[in-house]
């Protein structure tokens, strides 16, 4: 694989495939060259043998085919890619060292982070626990891990306002104090529903969390926590809608867009760009690129509207469901810890 300077890679390449099934001596494995060009872009998948020239685009969820060019400053697009007259901007605004200095001193200070609050729940739990217990230390780890997770998840809201603050749709400086607030948010955010989310898959107190992030979201609408990043939540709006895992792309020309999804189902692996504003009464399938809006002026026979009691019931019920799948998993621990002291 050959790639030139200032592109950006941000999705997989693949430089081999594997040949025919019925060969005698079961498939091969072939390779071919891989060449990207300067100032490229790549967010979706190129496979072998495939050719970028400078300043070329690849869209996500666009697949390059074997063997194909695609010209200086087109983007590719679809699935297989072909080739459009390109209106993205393909040059990379990177502050490489300075940038990836910065990263390394948060990283840093999320370490010492992470070890005031374990030091601080040990601190806690040590001194109210009966110490002539048996089963002390286990309760000790599992009540330090619990005050872990929800610290750190309460930390994220603290961080964002105070790293990002609040977002309006207009024109915004890509500046490095902008890149490294909005990775450092999104990183510690990403690493504290590392636990959680296990437990509370498509819960509706997710909902809550991220309008504390200060997104505008209902509570009837369900959504999977792992879609939504601090950097953007100011500028998504959600209202009575299901969403699976979804991408947003909310900057387009030196502008942040806001997307609002009203009464929508919006499938797993959908990708919504700055130019799908407003997505209304709309059914969007899986994996597929949305560059513009979606409306209907009637809503999905298939939808349902439920009532807010029926959620909160629901809700409740979910909560009880959770706090008992969580003392039968500190049971499981009981055998493998007996194990161990004995």
């Amino acid at each position: 694989i050959k790639i030139s300077e200032h592109s950006s890679i941000e999705s997989s390449i693949h430089c081999r495939k594997f040949g025919p099934w019925d060969e005698p001596d079961g498939p091969s494995l072939h390779f071919c060259n891989i060449t990207i060009g300067s100032k490229c872009v790549v967010k979706g998948m190129v496979s072998i043998g495939s050719t970028l020239e400078d300043q070329a685009y690849v869209e996500r969820l666009s697949v390059v085919a074997e063997g194909a060019t695609v010209p200086s400053d087109i983007s590719a697009v679809g699935n297989p890619a072909f080739a459009v007259k390109s209106s993205v901007s393909c040059k990379i605004h990177n502050h490489p060292w300075s940038l990836g200095l910065l990263k390394v001193c948060w990283l840093v200070l999320e370490i010492y982070h992470f070890f005031a609050l374990s030091f601080l729940g040990q601190w806690l739990w040590v001194s109210h626990l009966p110490y002539q217990w048996h089963y002390n230390p286990l309760l000790q780890w599992s009540l330090v891990i619990l005050w872990f997770s929800v610290m750190s998840v309460i930390s994220s809201i603290v961080i964002k306002w105070v790293l990002i603050g609040k977002k309006k749709p207009g024109p915004y400086n890509d500046t490095l104090c902008t890149k490294i607030s909005e990775w450092s948010a999104d990183w510690h955010y990403r690493i504290s529903l590392s636990i959680f989310p296990m437990f509370t898959f498509m819960s509706r107190l997710w909902n809550i969390y991220l309008m504390m992030h200060g997104m505008d979201i209902d509570f009837k609408s369900q959504i999977m926590i792992d879609s939504f990043y601090p950097s953007n939540l100011d500028l998504i709006k959600v209202t009575k809608s299901f969403l699976s895992v979804v991408q947003f792309d909310v900057k387009q020309n030196s502008e942040y867009h806001k997307i609002s999804i009203d009464q929508s189902s919006v499938g797993y692996g959908v990708y919504l760009n700055a130019g799908a504003t407003h997505i209304r009464n709309a059914v969007v399938t899986p994996l597929s690129l949305i560059s513009q809006s979606i409306t209907s002026e009637h809503l999905d026979r298939r939808a349902s509207d439920l009532f807010t009691v029926y959620v909160i019931i629901h809700e409740v019920l979910l909560v009880f469901g959770y706090i008992i799948y969580a003392g039968i998993l500190f049971l499981t621990l009981i055998p493998p810890y007996e194990l161990w002291v004995n």
